[in-house]
């Protein structure tokens, strides 16, 4: 046998047997192929999947392309945050188009991070397995085994490869994990992680650490509704990014407008406003507009490509729908019950609700009211502040906290306040009862707080309370176990 005819037979076993990868779509050629789950006619037939569809939706998925309003973007990004009203941003879908292409365009291992342990099985049974099956990609899910229809609570998916395409593993992890040691064994290229809000700062610090050794080729995508009105790690990511929103073409002056909360009016006639030419834009003329739209970016040399969407981007979402849910919040918040406005403001508006209190109470509210008519900026240390304390008082469905400024003598100001809730409301009551790890996971948010320290006035310095007390009237065991970890937390009582 000659050696050309050896050089033959081994193309010949590649080809056969190796199956040479095809070159990988793009993420919008890619989601193109797709068919959207549960959008089955009378038929059976599912219509195909257009990312025109979402206007925020679109774009997330050209940035992951390089691409920022058909444009090359000004840097690779490499890590994306999407931020989106309840039901509407596409959030969950898109986590899931980014997880696919990973799998299977590309054969990579994906790490899909979610808040807690028990998610897993329900997120793969109900959720994400039917949305592959609906979005045409069955045939590669695996036929036995772990993933297999009929298995439970898997804790990897290894998709099946075929004509070149697939054979990455899916891995889900939490946000409290297998353990530190175990984690430390599991790398990938991709991480998608949900409810970024419902994690602490350090289990996201820990999950990052999964992809950091490919450095600039690993992609990272979070996904979150806005949960919490304090602390929220969601918002403070956002910042760190570009801080982008979606604008579109006014039918009126043709200028480009967002469409802003602040200029939104409800009732009966609800409707929003151009800001560049401030002519009324309702609920039909916020259709049309939705057909031509960009990108709007306050940063867009940031590291972190970071998008907000409210319900006022969400198509589907019409302007009555949102009046009507507005004004039942609104009624029972005069009745006292806050809980319906607050998650109005979460899951429609996206933004953080200040919960209004009668007068003269000591409340969030009271003090936000003396603090702007004081000359002290919150979370601002002045600079004649020494050293800073900081008390928790633990609850049941809420963590008070608060930090005060000392100076000399008996100088001093209140520098900031707020509270965790330790599981979501509903309607004005707890979605369920807090467990242990709510508790924990609460305990940790303030400890990260404050050892993030709060910005010195005039300088690039932030301060670190050097007391910090809590109070061990409530869950006494639980938060004794926890102070027995951080030696610069004391116990008070009362």
């Amino acid at each position: 046998m000659s050696d050309l005819s050896v050089v033959e037979d081994v193309d010949q076993f590649q080809r056969d047997y190796w199956l040479v990868r095809p070159d990988p779509m793009s993420h919008t050629a890619f989601a193109r192929t797709l068919t959207v789950p549960d959008s089955e006619d009378e038929h059976g037939r599912q219509d195909p999947y257009d990312p025109k569809s979402h206007p925020g939706q679109w774009h997330v998925v050209q940035a992951l392309d390089g691409i920022v309003n058909n444009e090359p973007a000004p840097r690779r990004y490499r890590r994306f945050l999407l931020i989106t009203d309840a039901q509407g941003g596409g959030k969950s879908w898109l986590l899931q188009q980014v997880i696919f292409h990973g799998l299977i365009e590309l054969g990579n291992d994906v790490l899909w991070a979610l808040p807690t342990k028990g998610m897993a099985g329900d997120l793969w049974n109900l959720k994400l397995r039917p949305a592959w099956e609906g979005a045409g990609l069955g045939v590669y899910l695996p036929t036995s085994g772990s993933g297999s229809r009929g298995s439970s609570s898997p804790r990897s998916v290894r998709t099946r490869r075929i004509d070149g395409r697939g054979g990455g593993t899916l891995v889900f992890m939490s946000s409290g994990g297998r353990g530190q040691s175990g984690q430390a064994g599991l790398t990938a290229k991709r991480l998608a992680v949900d409810e970024l809000s419902d994690w602490d700062k350090a289990a996201y610090t820990r999950i990052r650490k999964r992809v950091s050794r490919w450095n600039e080729i690993a992609v990272e995508i979070y996904g979150s509704t806005l949960k919490l009105d304090q602390s929220d790690l969601t918002l403070a990511i956002y910042e760190e990014g570009t801080r982008a929103r979606v604008e579109y073409r006014c039918i009126h002056c043709k200028g480009w407008t967002p469409f802003q909360w602040k200029t939104w009016v409800g009732g009966e006639d609800p409707h929003v406003s151009c800001i560049a030419c401030a002519a009324i834009i309702n609920g039909a003329d916020r259709l049309k507009m939705m057909a031509e739209h960009r990108l709007s970016q306050e940063d867009p040399n940031r590291d972190i490509f970071s998008i907000m969407l409210t319900a006022l981007d969400c198509p589907w979402k019409s302007f009555a729908w949102l009046a009507a849910g507005e004004e039942s919040a609104a009624r029972a918040e005069k009745r006292g019950d806050f809980e319906p406005m607050r998650t109005f403001h979460h899951d429609e508006r996206v933004q953080i609700y200040e919960e209004p209190q009668p007068e003269g109470e000591l409340s969030t509210k009271l003090l936000a009211d003396r603090s702007s008519t004081s000359n002290i900026t919150k979370r601002i240390v002045p600079a004649w502040v020494k050293f800073l304390t900081i008390a928790q008082d633990p609850g049941k469905g809420v963590h008070y906290w608060q930090v005060m400024g000392h100076g000399d003598g008996d100088r001093w100001a209140m520098i900031d306040w707020g509270y965790e809730r330790t599981v979501e409301w509903v309607d004005g009551k707890m979605k369920r009862e807090p467990n242990d790890e709510d508790h924990v996971h609460v305990l940790n948010l303030i400890r990260d707080k404050a050892n993030e320290g709060w910005q010195v006035e005039g300088t690039d310095r932030k301060m670190c309370p050097v007391q910090r007390g809590i109070d061990i009237g409530y869950k006494m065991k639980l938060i004794v176990a926890w102070l027995a970890g951080e030696p610069e937390w004391k116990a008070v009582r009362g």
